[in-house]
């Protein structure tokens, strides 16, 4: 977390269950320290389906690296 830019916004959608969020990079980098991406997503989610593997979540960056702004 502590590479990305701080003054953007993490943007998370699912596909399969329609869930979306933003999150400020700033506040997430406060919250979860040098963890990695994908801890940090699993964290956020915390989709039961998760473990499903059948029908697994679906959640993941919009724009991980900030390309986007």
């Amino acid at each position: 977390m502590s590479d990305l830019p701080r003054d953007r916004l993490c943007q998370i959608e699912c596909a399969r269950c329609g869930r979306a969020g933003a999150y400020r990079r700033e506040t997430l980098a406060t919250r979860f320290g040098d963890m990695a991406l994908p801890d940090v997503l699993i964290a956020l989610t915390a989709c039961p389906r998760r473990g499903d593997f059948s029908r697994p979540c679906g959640a993941g960056y919009l724009d991980p690296l900030g390309a986007a702004g």
